[in-house]
């Protein structure tokens, strides 16, 4: 069923109270980027294409003795060109807001987007919320277990998505440069599309579950390292076991002069799913991010 405005409502409730808050730090900031692209869809492959991103970006933060808010707000147009040529409208919104006590901390947080889709063919749009909660806990100065529930809907042209994770770790400190973790994912979902008339019979519906182990790894000195992969086995109504899904993202950066930083950063999935006879893959369950991509960016300080 739509929720078309559900998290906007939402969003709105976070914002009122922050806004009005003037002790708050604000921080602005504007960008552009230029690169190169490749697109391949199941009709074709594009060639190494022009691509341009714009970003304006705006935060608030309040940080006080045993809490801290902060809120951002970021506006992205992005322009592909070539073959496969479209624009993208992002609008990104997310607050946060955490207390501490003792060897305890806990808080709560949203992350709200709209995209919009342009292109000579037709136009769409993706609407996305998500609610989280966490908690986290330090045994001793060397120890920390952490734990991550959270709700999120999704609205695309067709099809919806509502879900329930949870996630934890538990992870080792070596002083405060090197952090290595082993923790869990668990997810029940519940896909449902807007079947065409012609198939009015046909399923509508999709629930299941996404599982696995989790391993990720921080080093922080001259420079900083960081290390995510995950394995998740995929069950379904539509689906056939096993099937299974897997993400990595390496991410590294370091000053090479003042004022300036390079990034380099690898997002990188790949999936092995087998749907059962007759299913549509429009009740497939496709996570919210999964474009591979290899980014190498050199940024100065202004």
């Amino acid at each position: 069923m739509k929720k078309p405005g559900c998290f906007w409502y939402l969003l709105a409730f976070f914002l009122c109270p922050l806004v009005a808050a003037i002790s708050a730090e604000l921080d602005l900031r504007l960008s552009g980027e230029a690169g190169l692209y490749r697109a391949q869809t199941q009709l074709q492959t594009s060639e190494a294409n022009f691509l341009s991103r714009f970003s304006g970006w705006l935060k608030l933060q309040e940080t006080a003795d045993r809490s801290a808010w902060n809120l951002s707000l970021q506006l992205k147009p992005e322009l592909y060109q070539g073959d496969l040529s479209y624009s993208v409208l992002k609008f990104i919104s997310r607050g946060q807001f955490s207390q501490a006590k003792n060897s305890w901390q806990w808080g709560l947080g949203f992350d709200a987007r709209k995209y919009s889709y342009f292109s000579i063919n037709q136009n769409s749009s993706f609407d996305f919320f998500k609610l989280e909660g966490f908690f986290s806990s330090y045994f001793s100065r060397k120890f920390n277990l952490s734990l991550i529930p959270a709700y999120y809907y999704r609205d695309l042209t067709t099809q919806q998505l509502d879900a329930f994770s949870g996630d934890f770790s538990f992870s080792a400190i070596s002083g405060n440069k090197f952090n290595i973790g082993l923790g869990g994912y668990l997810e029940n979902f519940r896909l449902s599309a807007d079947p065409f008339p012609s198939f009015a019979t046909a399923r509508q519906s999709n629930v299941g579950w996404r599982y696995g182990p989790e391993f990720t790894l921080n080093y922080l000195k001259k420079i900083y390292f960081s290390l995510r992969y995950i394995f998740l086995w995929h069950r379904s109504e539509i689906t056939v076991s096993p099937s299974y899904e897997q993400y990595l993202r390496l991410f590294i950066s370091r000053k090479i002069a003042k004022n300036w930083i390079m990034f380099f950063v690898v997002d990188y999935f790949w999936n092995d799913i087998q749907l059962q006879n007759l299913q549509d893959e429009m009740l497939l369950y496709i996570p919210f991010e999964n474009e591979n991509h290899v980014d190498l960016k050199v940024e100065k300080l202004i």
